[in-house]
């Protein structure tokens, strides 16, 4: 604990004279201890300020509270009578008063008095004149309790005399007129210098963008290993937004929203391929915002590129397309740094073939090879521990967040903004970091040093950067990732088991795979999420992996996997009992299902998990549904929609929007499912899920279709592609193309591309293209090949986007492939034979149908069945009895099903412009049923 003391002489006579002076001196002084974490309080005309000493850094809040001290006193030294300033351990009234009595000069203007084992402290950053003073003669020291002397009674006081000029700098420099002189030859080449790490390129390339008149302040790209997206939004938030504010430039709202959606991928060491798209559009407008400020001060842009040997190839491959075109729209100059044992090689003074397949060719014309050996390491004993603290934070802090979050993660530990600054500035003469914008180690192996100096206290330091990970992830901030887990662990703990569990679903989720399997094969799994959680967490990886993203095969295989033999909590439990229900529903399995989702519910009740809970609710709804009990599915859904309200779990809530879209649209609200589609795909953009999106996307254009908006919903259908392209697979673009040829049927355009297509939905589709053409042979050709076994019931995907069939997870919930093709086909085929005078075989088999128990209010094509029973009946020549029976019940199914609809129009489009109810409802007209 430190103490300050200060007090104004004559302070009742100034406050009659001078009241305002009295006011700006003190409350600047109280001020300046508040923000440096102090507790202040008034008493007897004075200001007593208490620090805590434990707090990192402590010493240079300190010496920021006595630089704007000594600031206020001599600015306004010729209207004060003389004061008292002291800093000491502890000081009791008797000392503060003798203090007071005898150190009191007006011709001190601005003296500070420190106790000797504070001048110790502070001896880096100050001077202290000879002279001293001790308020208690030796001889006269009071024992403390314990017998030893008071430390107290026998401080010698000493007045500070300067304050160090921190302009100063120990480093050295060799590079720097090295760089100038080569780089001057020809002024505008771009240019990469190699050589070994700590020698300063970076510092030479930036001090002669510096110093060459007319040369723009660089945008500086920074590549380091495993930093993911780090490269672009940092190059953004400590280059672009200084030079930004400096010009009074606004960058564009579309800049600001990318860099802070990107920001939150930071921990992770891959970059998502989710975010790529958003990556390559953020750094197109950073660099054409940067060219635009260069342009308006008519200077010359600079890039400078540092370590391009630690670029990961999607970062590379992202800077190489954005600059292609950046450079060909202006000049631009590219300079870079690069280690010398990389691959980047010399042949002949110009680049080897072998850099990058030769891409960073095109962005540099030219190598520096320099020979420059790095500098020895230096004495750290000389340096204050309160700057070694502060070094060693901000190395820590520099592996995952960029320089310009510096200030308020140290104002969230209780550090003084204008304290860190200053320190920066300090650290970077001192050498130990690189420069105040990159404070990372300036030496090879500091880092090292400096922990083994500090001791204990680096776990004190690595506490508190550990509460400023784990506090931005829980504000949303920083998405969580395994790559956390690790920093984590690193910093001297592990996470929780929710957060444990919340990190492997994000990077699952987000397809990033690349730690975990890095940990897996090095075999530090379980050290990295503890031993006690390491079995339930790999089982949870793998099984849900396989769920989201592998095949049946693969996924059958790795549910032989037995789960862990014990469960440390009731979290993992519930997950675990979760996801075997998910393959149990995926395999049709279902009364096992069943129970391990009521056992995982009961679970849930006891945590706080809440996309936990979503998730039962969301497969307690899926199962109901696939027991056809539809309102069931729908309650459910809706208690999975409104635990999302509370739920972090972005991929949780896109698929309790889509699958409450889907049952709503089984039930026949087609409207509501639309609108709930629309939100769907709207989360599914924000979770970072194009797959699911398409998904989404998918499904709105067949609500189209299903409400006989054939237009609309072809031109959904096609902008898939152009939206989604890059992600498509054969199987999704045979069945999306499937569905366009469809509407393309509907919209009166003969098509012949469906018999090219080898897929299911195109099979089945071909029996609606070639029944309309009157191909009555061929229908009942196709149809027969349907029913002889070449649809095949197949593994229920709820995890992943299925694309074998655009029916899928939505009529192929409730029903098999097998059930809903093997119905479909026979109402097709019964129709094409009455056209061909088989009027016996069509009717027993439409007959058949409509006694079917298994057709119920979960088939979407119930009143087409139906009406085709009429037609059959009809052509078949049935009487007239039979013949009103068979047009009421057709009509009443589709009266149900629209009544559901909530939206007018929609309802209207539905019955008017579907082709086949547009022929129900006219029927029913002529039977005077309307």
């Amino acid at each position: 604990m430190v103490e300050m003391f200060f007090s104004l002489k004559f302070r009742s006579q100034l406050a009659r004279i001078r009241p305002e002076l009295v006011t700006a001196i003190e409350n600047g002084i109280i001020n300046s201890a508040q923000v440096s974490g102090a507790a202040v309080r008034r008493e007897n005309k004075a200001i007593s300020a208490r620090f805590d000493e434990s707090k990192i850094g402590f010493w240079l809040d300190i010496m920021f509270v006595i630089e704007t001290i000594r600031a206020l006193l001599a600015n306004n030294k010729r209207e004060l009578y003389g004061h008292i300033c002291v800093f000491a351990r502890t000081l009791d009234v008797d000392t503060s008063e003798m203090l007071k009595k005898n150190l009191s000069r007006v011709d001190d203007a601005d003296a500070v008095w420190c106790a000797a084992s504070i001048t110790e402290e502070i001896k880096s950053f100050a001077g202290f004149k000879e002279n001293a003073y001790n308020p208690v003669p030796p001889e006269a020291s009071i024992p403390a309790e314990d017998g030893a002397d008071s430390a107290l009674s026998t401080d010698i006081y000493y007045e500070l005399d300067t304050l160090r000029d921190f302009s100063e700098t120990e480093r050295k420099f060799p590079l720097r007129k090295k760089i100038e002189k080569t780089l001057l030859i020809d002024k505008y080449k771009s240019a990469v210098i190699t050589g070994p790490e700590f020698i300063g390129k970076s510092d030479a390339l930036f001090w002669y963008c510096r110093e060459e008149n007319g040369i723009f302040h660089p945008l500086v790209i920074r590549f380091t290993k495993h930093n993911g997206i780090n490269c672009f939004t940092d190059a953004y938030s400590c280059s672009l937004s200084k030079i930004a504010d400096k010009k009074n430039y606004t960058p564009p709202e579309r800049l600001l929203t990318l860099h802070n959606s990107l920001f939150a991928e930071r921990l992770r060491r891959e970059i998502p391929s989710c975010v790529l798209k958003d990556a390559h559009e953020f750094l197109t407008l950073l660099l054409e915002a940067y060219l635009e400020m260069a342009r308006n001060s008519l200077l010359i842009p600079v890039v400078l590129l540092e370590n391009i040997e630690n670029a990961q190839d999607a970062a590379a491959r992202i800077f190489f397309d954005v600059w292609a075109e950046a450079s060909k729209k202006k000049r631009v100059v590219a300079l870079g740094t690069c280690s010398r044992d990389s691959a980047l090689t010399l042949e002949d003074g110009e680049f080897a073939d072998a850099v990058k397949d030769g891409e960073w060719r095109q962005v540099f014309s030219g190598v520096i090879n320099c020979a420059v050996e790095s500098p020895q390491p230096f004495d750290i004993s000389k340096y204050s521990i309160s700057l070694l603290e502060t070094a060693y934070t901000c190395f820590l802090l520099g592996k995952f967040f960029p320089v310009s979050c510096f200030t308020g993660l140290f104002e969230e530990e209780g550090k003084n903004d204008e304290v860190l600054k200053k320190s920066l500035d300090v650290l970077a003469s001192f050498a130990l970091i690189v420069s105040a914008d990159n404070p990372s180690p300036a030496i090879s192996g500091l880092e090292k040093r400096i922990e083994a100096a500090l001791g204990a206290r680096t776990e004190f330091i690595k506490q508190a950067v550990r509460n400023r990970l784990q506090e931005w992830v829980e504000k949303g901030k920083l998405s969580p990732c395994f790559d956390l887990l690790e920093a984590l662990r690193g910093l001297g703990a592990g996470a929780s088991c929710l957060l444990t569990l919340e990190c492997i679903k994000s990077d699952i989720t987000k397809g990033t795979f690349e730690a975990v399997e890095t940990a897996i094969a090095e075999g530090r799994f379980a050290e990295i999420t503890g031993d006690e959680y390491a079995p339930s967490i790999l089982y949870i990886y793998k099984t849900l992996k396989s769920l989201m993203y592998e095949s049946e095969a693969d996924i059958i295989q790795t549910f032989k996997m037995p789960p862990p033999e014990r469960i440390p909590n009731t979290e993992f439990a519930a997950r675990i009992l979760s996801i075997q229900a998910l393959y149990r529903m995926g395999i049709k399995d279902t009364q096992p299902a069943l129970d391990q989702i009521k056992e995982s519910m009961l679970l849930y009740q006891e945590t706080k998990e809440r996309s936990g809970i979503s998730l039962v609710y969301r497969l307690f709804s899926l199962l109901n549904l696939s027991k056809h009990e539809i309102s069931d599915a729908i309650d459910y859904l809706n208690y999975a929609v409104e635990y999302n309200k509370k739920s972090k779990d972005e991929n949780e809530k896109t698929l309790g929007c889509y699958y409450s879209s889907i049952v709503h649209f089984i039930f026949g609200n087609i409207s509501k499912a639309e609108r709930i589609m629309n939100e769907a795909a709207l989360q599914a953009q924000v979770s970072g899920s194009p797959a699911w999106a398409l998904k989404s996307g998918f499904m709105l254009a067949r609500y189209s279709f299903e409400t006989g908006e054939y237009a609309a919903a072809r031109k959904q259908f096609e902008s898939l592609s152009s939206k989604y392209g890059d992600i498509f697979t054969p199987e999704w673009s045979k069945t999306i193309q499937a569905w366009i040829e469809r509407t393309k049927l509907y919209l009166g355009f003969r098509t012949t591309s469906l018999s090219e297509l080898q897929c299911d939905d195109a099979l089945l589709f071909r029996l609606e293209e070639t029944y309309l053409n009157e191909e009555y042979e061929t229908t009942v050709n196709l149809a027969d090949k349907i029913l002889a076994g070449s649809i095949k019931d197949e593994f229920v995907f709820l995890e992943q986007p299925c694309w074998n069939s655009g029916f899928s997870q939505c009529e192929l919930i409730p029903f098999t492939k097998r059930d809903f093709f093997g119905r479909v086909a026979p109402v097709w085929r019964s129709l094409a034979l009455t056209k061909l005078g088989s009027f016996d075989e069509a009717v027993h088999t439409i007959q058949k149908i409509m006694r079917d128990e298994r057709l119920n209010e979960t088939d979407p094509n119930m009143p087409f069945y139906f009406f085709a029973n009429y037609r059959i009946t009809v052509e078949a020549g049935l009487s007239e009895v039979d013949r009103n029976t068979a047009i009421s019940m057709a009509f009443k199914r589709l009266q149900r099903r629209a009544g559901r609809i909530d939206d007018v129009k929609t309802r209207q489009s539905y019955l008017s412009n579907q082709y086949w109810n547009n022929a129900l409802f006219t029927t029913a007209k002529e039977y005077k049923l309307i």
